[in-house]
């Protein structure tokens, strides 16, 4: 916790660096409380529409809110010059769609979002879907509780959780647990699971349990808005989950975005916290590179630079979100609607040579500090939101120690300081 916290307000009990999302909840009123910023909050409120300002000179939205009153519903129209989409992506859950037998299934399908704790799974047949770091979380708080518990990855997916990482079920503390190297082909009505491997349940299965990510998922968004939830590649270059997920309200990927950020013909719509975790990208102007490793983003210090990052593209090129239109045709650089554009063209050309699934366009991993060091450098910010080395050396020791001990990481104690960090076990 003590990496993750904002900048400006540390977190304050040193005594335990594992918390749980009770004691995140409270750490985000205390700030909300601190930066006093209740008065600007419109709780009970959806936004139903975001579409953009009919205005040929200038750009700008209109967004349509409902509000949930004790009695009734109350509906607003607000005319803004600026859009920041802070929705999250833990939202809207990804279930393989090509898996057969789903809706005559006898059993219990949960996805990890709804997961809670493993009591209701007592004396079950489980399989848990998915080896990534909430798979193995979930199968090690199943295991000792569940009569017998499958584990199954995709093929793909092997090499990633047994090579490039360490075996991490060796220090899982997994028991009754039947790993599979293999998706999840077919539920039959008789409550079997049927693998690609070619292997079958011994048994019947009460429940199945879903960690398989999310889609970005943003309904309010009118299609004027030109957003788009699939990248331009030719179908050759998609593999079957980016085929699948092909929709205008929920997929994989948000484009077309500048650095997972800025749209790109309409700067002033703008997405905050869009990046994620899992495998570590290695990227120059663009994403060229893909390595396998589990590393997790640091979500709250990614929210905080790419927030103060936009205020201070607003300040130094305010022509760019709500100038006159047409006014910057002669400018160049590429904060510029041409330098994002020639931008966006140079990362779909690199996307395409490597043929990267575009599951993995907003995926950083380790490679989240280069990003972050970018990032601040383009927008011209000179003292660092962070230091970006104490936060770096801290979260490698973290992955480290996750690997070695899946059951006792959680134990140990870290203390930041401003240029320097202890580890306490």
């Amino acid at each position: 916790m003590q990496a993750m916290a904002f900048s400006d307000l540390p977190f304050t009990d040193d005594s335990i660096s594992f918390v749980h999302h009770p004691v995140v909840l409270a750490y985000l009123q205390r700030y909300a409380q601190h930066h006093n910023l209740l008065q600007h909050i419109h709780f009970n409120t959806t936004v139903t529409s975001v579409t953009p300002r009919n205005n040929k000179d200038t750009e700008g939205w209109i967004i349509r809110t409902m509000t949930q009153e004790s009695q009734s519903e109350r509906k607003e129209e607000w005319e803004v010059d600026a859009v920041v989409v802070c929705s999250g992506h833990f939202f809207e859950p990804y279930i393989p769609r090509e898996i057969e037998g789903v809706e005559r299934f006898p059993g219990q399908l949960v996805h990890s979002r709804d997961y809670r704790t493993p009591i209701p799974f007592k004396d079950h047949v489980c399989v848990v879907v998915g080896a990534g770091p909430s798979g193995v979380d979930v199968a090690r708080e199943l295991s000792g509780v569940v009569r017998k518990l499958y584990l199954c990855t995709r093929e793909r997916d092997a090499g990633v959780v047994k090579g490039a990482v360490g075996d991490r079920f060796a220090t899982a503390g997994l028991v009754a647990c039947e790993r599979v190297t293999g998706s999840v082909m077919r539920l039959t009505p008789e409550g079997l699971v049927e693998f690609s491997d070619g292997s079958v349940t011994s048994e019947r299965v009460d429940s199945v349990v879903f960690c398989t990510g999310y889609y970005y998922h943003i309904p309010f968004l009118d299609p004027s808005c030109d957003v788009k939830f699939s990248l331009p590649l030719s179908e050759e270059s998609m593999d079957e989950e980016d085929a699948e997920v092909e929709g205008e309200c929920a997929s994989r990927c948000v484009a077309p975005l500048y650095a997972h950020l800025i749209h790109i013909r309409h700067p002033s719509l703008i997405f905050v916290g869009l990046p994620f975790k899992v495998f570590l990208l290695t990227q120059t102007h663009a994403l060229t590179k893909i390595t396998h490793t589990h590393t997790q983003i640091l979500p709250f210090p990614c929210f905080e630079v790419q927030a103060r990052c936009v205020v201070e593209l607003m300040k130094q090129h305010p022509q760019l979100f709500w100038g006159r239109k047409g006014e910057e045709d002669e400018e160049t650089g590429l904060w510029t609607r041409k330098g994002l554009e020639a931008a966006w063209g140079d990362l779909m050309e690199a996307w395409k040579q490597k043929g990267l699934p575009q599951r993995y366009f907003h995926l950083l991993g380790g490679n989240q500090w280069e990003y972050f060091k970018r990032l601040e450098k383009e927008c011209g910010i000179t003292e660092p939101t962070f230091n970006w080395k104490v936060l770096e050396e801290v979260y490698n020791d973290v992955s480290n120690a996750r690997i070695r001990d899946q059951q006792g990481y959680r134990n140990l104690v870290y203390h930041l300081k401003a240029e320097s960090w202890k580890r306490i076990e």
